[in-house]
């Protein structure tokens, strides 16, 4: 364990995530914390409603799908899986990171002479790129930015939190509409939090959803934000031809859960091509 996490960069580890926490705690400690059931909180039942429930270590998911690698085994080879569902995690949250600073910003700031306008779009860790990207480059033009399943933590925008990209917020690096799609269903994004929140030693019949301190944007939405961040009164993805009230500059929490499925009832982490995505996009560029 030591050996694999010391090919990891450290300069990407964060609290938002317990990443830093990950990189120095002794591997034995590590597994013994991680062979315990970690099941994520997951609705049940279509649309925006219903009540969090539980699958059994193992069972599917309310979205059909397995709950991740280290939920079909148990005792300490559960803690390995799960220590390497977190390590990909980690290495994929590092390298997109890197791109969106160090490769989309400078793109950002030589296009910005060329457009009027930038509209940011990413999905999974290319949320992280754009985000990233937002941070770093000096532009004025980025006016939306659209985080569809986005992986990293729904802290990341919060100053309470000290989110890692709180930044993004407080220097107004976007000019119009941040859109945030969300849904329980999306297992993917779920895998590392719960880890996370087990190296904390969390107690909770259910983890990553809004209320764990370690859950992920393309879940959750953005959470513990000031007053006036979040447009409560837009807060679920439209079909085709409903009407969305941006505000600029504030995030809009899309919950997703009617739209975003996969057409075979496993994780719907990837089904951002829908055209009510498409649809609320095209709104906040208009």
């Amino acid at each position: 364990m030591n050996e694999l996490r010391s090919l990891l960069d450290p300069s990407g580890a964060h609290d938002d995530d317990n990443s830093k926490l990950y990189l120095k705690m002794k591997g034995s400690e590590m597994l013994e914390k991680l062979k315990v059931p970690t099941p994520l909180a997951v609705r049940w039942g279509g649309g925006g409603g219903g009540a969090a429930s539980v699958p059994a270590a193992g069972s599917k998911t309310a979205a059909g799908g397995a709950a991740g690698l280290g939920d079909i085994f148990s005792g300490v080879k559960a803690g390995a899986m799960r220590f390497l569902n977190y390590f990909t995690y980690y290495e994929m949250k590092a390298r997109a990171g890197t791109v969106g600073k160090n490769g989309a910003a400078p793109m950002l700031d030589r296009l910005a002479g060329k457009v009027q306008r930038i509209h940011l779009i990413g999905h999974s860790f290319g949320g992280r790129v754009v985000t990233a990207a937002a941070a770093s480059s000096t532009t004025d033009k980025i006016h939306s930015m659209s985080l569809l399943q986005t992986a990293f933590s729904h802290n990341g925008f919060s100053r309470s939190m000290k989110g890692f990209f709180r930044d993004v917020v407080d220097r107004q690096r976007v000019k119009g509409p941040i859109l945030v799609t969300h849904t329980p269903s999306d297992k993917a994004v779920g895998i590392a939090y719960p880890t996370a929140s087990r190296l904390s030693g969390t107690v909770a019949s259910a983890f990553g959803d809004k209320d764990d301190k370690f859950g992920g944007l393309g879940r959750n939405g953005a959470q513990k934000m000031e007053t006036g961040e979040i447009v409560a009164e837009v807060n679920e993805l439209l079909p085709v031809g409903g009407k969305y009230a941006w505000s600029s500059g504030k995030f809009h929490n899309l919950e997703g859960s009617k739209f975003i499925v996969d057409p075979k009832g496993k994780d719907a982490h990837g089904a951002v091509t829908g055209k009510e995505i498409a649809w609320a996009i095209s709104r906040a560029v208009a």
